[in-house]
């Protein structure tokens, strides 16, 4: 609390002072790094993406981990079950189970086609696999589960490590975040797949989901073709399906909707995490590189690519989440940089991308005097990000990683307010000095608490 008691100036004095004062107490704020948040809606549970339709009605879909799809009306009202795999995936709810609906993606044409598509961690035969699937939604905007198309079946080693991300890049083609299927915090036989041309393990895949080839391993003609441009479509040893390798375990990765590149955070074992740009045929490292961390033998012979950023376990955290590159337009302070999150230290964090290195910043929550009396909200622990057609972000979030929550929120985003709530920022307060002024007062009060 601050209080302010003049006698004997002018009214432009009084003016001058209060205003002096407001800027130096914070009431007109300068942009800087930190955000308010607003449920918007917080009635899931574990949601792992969100994607809004782009076109027609603009509806937004909603994916949980246990397997249930859900579609809003761009107000989040209106909610319709699109499709329930709980079924058919495999998750458990009473523990940090790292399986279950883990990616979810509208096809480029969804308003015309309805096609929509899945990851998923499945059994069959008592064995694991990951799962992209195709479905398509009907005119009462239900999808038939038991008309799924699959497209890829992975067999993972492991309930760690599955990746799960899927993304359409401005080419069109559905990319495809793998991860290793090792063993939590060990480089062991299955972490070396990510270097294994034949495994489709630890990868960044790229298929064309309008095509279709055939195989001739399996004589069978598949729901999708390779892209002509991919890396190593005409290299036998190597799967034509891979754009990148040597990825541990990618967790989301996203398109910037200015220019079209595609950053991935990949989470680390026990050193490093990293946040990587994605190159058509790079090798990222894992697993004889973790980060800029040489893990065995000598780095410098190995034709790699760095990440654009990494950062050491401790205290800065341990678990990234990859976001996106804000290209909103409400929040003018956070334009061009790249937003991301880390689970150990449930903060949000920016990049600044240059030529020669990259920087990165602490994301605040701003303290709730400096936010609209409805975006007070803080998160309890992060599960991804999500972007709006306008280029806004979200935060994906939930009160406990075990699955057993069903109020779990979804956080905008938002630019702190310029002024304190229910003033009009620095002038607001001189106009009510001045107010008090002429009804014979010469004391200004603002409480701060």
């Amino acid at each position: 609390m601050f209080a302010v008691k003049e006698k004997g100036l002018s009214d432009r004095s009084v003016r001058i002072l209060i205003l002096l004062l407001a800027i130096s107490s914070g009431i007109v704020f300068s942009e800087n790094s930190c955000v308010c948040l607003k449920s918007i809606f917080n009635k899931t549970s574990q949601p792992i993406s969100a994607q809004q339709q782009n076109g027609g009605e603009k509806r937004i879909y909603v994916a949980e981990q246990r397997g249930t799809i859900y579609s809003y009306t761009s107000s989040w009202t209106g909610r319709t079950l699109v499709a329930n795999l709980s079924s058919k995936v495999v998750y458990r709810n009473d523990l940090q189970d790292e399986r279950g609906l883990l990616g979810f993606a509208l096809h480029p044409n969804f308003t015309t086609n309805r096609k929509f598509y899945t990851y998923s961690v499945r059994l069959f035969n008592n064995e694991q696999f990951s799962f992209v699937t195709e479905m398509v939604i009907g005119n009462n905007g239900v999808a038939d589960i038991n008309a799924e198309k699959r497209l890829l079946v992975i067999k993972q080693p492991h309930e760690l490590r599955n990746g799960g991300q899927l993304f359409f890049g401005k080419d069109r083609y559905l990319y495809i975040a793998v991860g290793d299927g090792g063993v939590h915090g060990e480089i062991d036989a299955n972490a070396t797949m990510a270097q294994d041309g034949s495994s489709l393990l630890g990868k960044i895949l790229r298929i064309d989901v309008d095509g279709s080839h055939f195989d001739p391993t399996g004589s069978t003609i598949k729901g999708y073709s390779n892209p002509s441009d991919n890396p190593f479509f005409s290299n036998s040893s190597v799967r034509s399906e891979i754009y990148a390798t040597g990825f541990r375990n990618p967790w989301r990765c996203s398109v910037d909707k200015e220019n079209g590149e595609i950053y991935c955070g990949d989470l680390g074992s026990s050193f490093q995490e990293e946040i990587d740009v994605l190159q058509k045929g790079g090798n990222y490292g894992w697993n004889f590189r973790e980060g800029t961390k040489c893990m065995m033998g000598n780095c410098n012979n190995k034709n790699d690519i760095l990440p654009i950023y990494s950062y050491e376990h401790g205290s800065v955290g341990g678990a990234v989440i990859g976001g996106f590159v804000y290209r909103g337009s409400t929040i003018s302070y956070l334009n061009g940089k790249y937003l991301y999150a880390d689970v150990r230290r449930m903060k949000m964090y920016t990049l600044t991308k240059t030529n020669n290195a990259s920087s990165s910043s602490v994301l605040e929550v701003c303290p709730q005097n400096q936010c609209p009396c409805d975006a007070r909200d803080k998160p309890v622990l992060i599960l991804s990000f999500a972007q709006d057609n306008e280029g806004e972000l979200y935060l994906l979030t939930t009160s406990a990683f075990d699955g057993r929550s069903v109020n779990d929120p979804i956080l905008r985003i938002l630019p702190k307010q310029s002024g304190k709530p229910g003033k009009q920022g620095a002038l607001g307060l001189v106009n009510r000095t001045v107010e008090l002024e002429q009804r014979g007062k010469t004391t200004s009060h603002y409480s701060d608490t």
